[in-house]
């Protein structure tokens, strides 16, 4: 099955920095995953059974110390990977960073920016959204659809559109994203405002005093705060001392952004938020199965936070500030 997937992406490969295996990742099992795992036979199979536990009726991998407990940390792989192939491990796994739908025009994949070589491929790299072909077929089996939609998908809670309204409303997004004369607050300000209009004229009023820009100020939860800043000092190119550096920046995250530093940061990396916000778009209604706008509202105000952490993180320095400004904010919009 050919594939079509974000163009900044389409060239994706593992690179094997396990981030997946760790805090503030957890690989959850499906209940007919769970099933199958306990009528399977062999190695692979027996060392991933040891591995489950239910939390809250969940089934899910054991992370003992914050790590799951198939990992071979110095090997960088995965136990159970080694010995029964990609087809013996858990769907979830084998597809991340990866979101697979089958649409009626298609198959589609997105990824999840919470991935550290998806992440760096962006900051390497930031285009405008637009379309790619995969050169080589998608191998179903191993990395079958996460969720299958049909023509109906929902716009609110009140209405749906068809797959021909969604095209034209994802496309209608993206171009203002892509137009390098088109003002990034001020396609922050409509997308808060008028989620389901693309086309929307902006007032021209002072962004500074636009209302809607205040949802942009939100502050993190220490439920936010703790995993991310926990997750990216387990990196192995960053480590406990980073770690303990990030840290010091919970109080600043707590609190409520400064919307002139939000406007600075606008200008500055315009091409990298554009192009996270593209990415973050994708997911609408596709393959978060929320509503369009407020799956919409929800990429601002990730947007929003990602401004905020690339001016702070490139304050404390060191070489992957950016990168790690993506994962982070990738994290807040997963909740």
């Amino acid at each position: 099955m050919i594939a079509r997937v974000p163009e900044v992406l389409a060239a994706y490969q593992c690179q094997r920095s396990m981030a997946c295996c760790q805090i503030p990742w957890k690989a959850t099992l499906r209940p007919e995953e769970l099933r199958d795992l306990q009528l399977a036979r062999g190695p692979a199979a027996e060392l991933l059974r040891s591995a489950v536990h239910t939390r809250l009726g969940t089934p899910m991998l054991a992370q003992p110390q914050g790590v799951c407990t198939l990992l071979d940390v110095e090997g960088r792989a995965c136990r159970v990977h080694q010995l029964g192939g990609l087809a013996a491990l858990p769907v979830g796994c084998r597809l991340f960073p990866r979101s697979v739908v089958d649409t009626p025009e298609g198959c589609e994949i997105g990824f999840s920016l919470c991935c550290p070589t998806a992440a760096s491929m962006v900051v390497d790299r930031p285009i405008p959204f637009v379309w790619a072909d995969l050169t080589q077929p998608l191998p179903h089996e191993g990395y079958p659809p996460s969720r299958k939609v049909g023509d109906r998908l929902p716009a609110s809670r009140s209405a749906d559109w068809s797959m021909a309204e969604v095209r034209a409303w994802r496309q209608g997004w993206w171009q203002r994203l892509a137009d390098p004369q088109q003002p990034l607050m001020q396609w922050l300000a409509d997308a808060l405002r008028t989620p389901l209009d693309p086309q929307v004229a902006g007032v021209g009023q002072d962004l500074a005093h636009r209302p809607e820009l205040g949802a942009l100020l939100t502050p993190w939860t220490q439920a936010q705060v703790h995993p991310v800043t926990e997750g990216l000092g387990r990196l192995r190119d960053t480590g406990p001392e980073h770690r303990a550096v990030m840290r010091t920046h919970w109080q600043a995250w707590l609190a409520p952004a400064d919307l002139s530093v939000v406007q600075r940061a606008a200008l500055r990396h315009r091409a990298l938020a554009s192009c996270c916000a593209g990415l973050w778009l994708q997911h609408a209604a596709v393959h978060d199965g929320a509503a369009l706008g407020e799956s919409l509202t929800k990429t601002a105000k990730q947007v929003g936070q990602l401004l905020r952490l690339l001016v702070e993180f490139e304050a404390q320095g060191g070489s992957k500030w950016q990168r790690d400004a993506v994962i982070a904010a990738s994290h807040w919009g997963r909740g």
